[in-house]
């Protein structure tokens, strides 16, 4: 495929919602696109990371080019969960996604640190972005 534009997030949360709604930086689109997410992800420390996708339709998670979570094919709005073990640093996080035909939009990535609770995966600022400012989306 052949980008046709560039949308750019820290954190990939877009609750369920009516097609109609729209994607978020997706414009005269509601049905039948893709969208690839594609970063460096800060792991704080060593050991079994737990992540969870929520979409509707398909969307697969890949840490360091391996597949972690699938939760491809069209389907209304469900979650696939997978874990992988880390170590602590950097590691390229891609999500891809696509949506299907219309009635529902969803796309969300939760992961959970070991010792934490689930939380909504978000990047670590870039450079000359102050941590907590905007979420991005």
């Amino acid at each position: 495929m052949t980008p046709v534009g560039a949308v750019y997030t820290r954190s990939i949360d877009i609750p369920e919602r009516r097609f109609d709604e729209g994607f978020p930086g997706i414009s005269d689109r509601y049905e039948w696109f893709a969208v690839r997410y594609q970063g460096t992800g800060f792991f704080p420390r060593g050991g079994d990371y737990t992540f969870r996708l929520h979409s509707d339709d398909g969307a697969r998670l890949f840490i360091d080019g391996r597949l972690v979570v699938n939760n491809d094919g069209l389907h209304a709005p469900q979650s696939a969960s997978g874990t992988v073990h880390l170590s602590a640093g950097n590691h390229e996080v891609v999500v891809e996604y696509f949506q299907g035909p219309r009635y529902y939009i969803a796309l969300q990535l939760f992961w959970t640190v070991p010792g934490s609770p689930e939380a909504i995966f978000e990047l670590p600022p870039t450079r000359g972005q102050r941590r907590g400012s905007g979420r991005g989306r």
